[in-house]
């Protein structure tokens, strides 16, 4: 989301942010969140830093000391760690059980919303993609590249 767009809900009205003004926001602490956007946003909404994970820049990190402990289930259950080499693998099953309809929907999809984010963004996901299925990595890249981005309006007088 950039900081252009405002959140809204199912009927397009724009959700208010009233949580930042101060008469609401913590005192005891400083809120760490990735909430943006929104109306009533008066204190610079973060400027440009990211609100998603993993991502590679430093912000936001998960915070480890904030995990649960660990609780006996049958035998011990606990939060782990991902895989990091293993990303690819639920993602192709998904892939794999789609009807050609389905799929051809979800490239659409994924199509129009990734053509319209800007290229290194594209180049990134799209080798995401190529990790999952080269097919479908070269099928948003044909859709992506179909997508007319939208230009800005001329001043006026210009």
């Amino acid at each position: 989301m950039t900081s252009k767009q405002v959140l809204t809900n199912a009927a397009g009205v724009p959700l208010p942010s009233n949580d930042t003004l101060p008469v609401n926001a913590p005192h005891a602490t400083t809120a760490n969140t990735p909430y943006r956007d929104g109306l009533m946003r008066y204190d610079g909404n973060h400027g440009s830093r990211n609100n998603f994970s993993p991502t590679q820049h430093e912000y936001p990190q998960v915070d480890k000391s904030a995990a649960a402990p660990g609780h006996p289930v049958e035998g011990m259950a606990d939060r782990t760690e991902l895989n990091e080499d293993d990303h690819a693998d639920q993602a192709l099953m998904f892939y794999q059980m789609l009807s050609g309809d389905e799929k051809d929907r979800l490239i659409h999809t994924i199509g129009g919303s990734l053509g319209m984010s800007n290229d290194d963004i594209q180049k990134r996901q799209i080798s995401l993609f190529r990790q999952v299925d080269k097919n479908l990595a070269d099928r948003v890249s044909t859709a992506v590249s179909e997508v007319q981005k939208p230009q800005p309006d001329p001043k006026p007088g210009a």
